[in-house]
């Protein structure tokens, strides 16, 4: 859900770590089909509209 965030350290740090290619951070163009799903669920759990989770 970084890939979202508004926080350039943030992001910073997730393009790093996929420049280093760490075996736990999955390349963008390999993860944003998941990431729709993920986001997808936390919607219809009611996470996104309470604001729970920041994306």
């Amino acid at each position: 859900m970084l890939l979202r965030s508004g926080d350039p350290l943030l992001r910073e740090h997730l393009a790093a770590l996929q420049r280093a290619d760490d075996p736990f951070v999955w390349p963008e163009r390999e993860f944003w089909p998941l990431a729709l799903e993920v986001e997808a669920v936390f919607e219809r759990l009611g996470l996104l509209a309470a604001g729970l989770l920041a994306a």
